[in-house]
């Protein structure tokens, strides 16, 4: 009886210690799954060539690319549900969801680097002055690249898959249509 008590407390013991070594040999690793994002606000003010703000003009979000078929080349423009009409300061704000952070904003702001606004994005503003001469006269509708945007970080990116939070401002400028 002696020897199946000291071998139950040694195999009691051994089997304690191993346990706990075990549990704390762990790492409290977490895997992630899922798609990098970021919070992204298109923001800008419309105006005419003398800087007077124009209202009731419709900023649309569109994504452009070339298409080749039988040889010849199409621009096949994309219109997103993301658009909004200027408000009476010339304001607009749009808040794309579902683009890829990347096709905004250069990287590595992650990482500590810098970030810029991607100008090279196949993303465009599309304005287009809906309400004909009430806001002042019939202005050219046009397509805005991102080529003069600025842009400022709102939040910080988490160590997950949250890229952070950023305002991208486009201010636009339109003409008179000649008539």
């Amino acid at each position: 009886m002696k020897k199946y008590l000291s071998y139950f407390s040694i195999s009691s013991l051994l089997t304690t210690i191993i346990s706990l070594l075990g549990f704390s040999s762990c790492e409290t690793r977490m895997e992630m799954y899922g798609c990098p994002y970021a919070e992204i606000d298109l923001e800008g003010t419309v105006t005419d060539e003398n800087g007077k703000a124009i209202e009731g003009v419709q900023v649309k979000l569109c994504y452009t690319y070339i298409e080749t078929h039988e040889g010849k080349d199409s621009v096949i423009n994309i219109f997103l549900n993301d658009s909004t009409i200027t408000d009476a300061y010339g304001k607009y704000k749009i808040n794309p969801r579902g683009v890829m952070p990347g096709e905004f904003i250069k990287w590595p702001a992650y990482k500590g680097g810098s970030f810029s606004v991607n100008k090279e994005s196949n993303y465009s503003l599309q304005v287009e002055d809906i309400d004909g001469e009430a806001n002042g006269g019939l202005f050219t509708n046009t397509i805005s690249k991102f080529e003069t945007a600025t842009i400022v970080q709102t939040q910080k990116p988490d160590n997950a898959w949250f890229e952070g939070a950023y305002i991208i401002t486009q201010n636009i400028v339109l003409s008179l249509q000649k008539e």
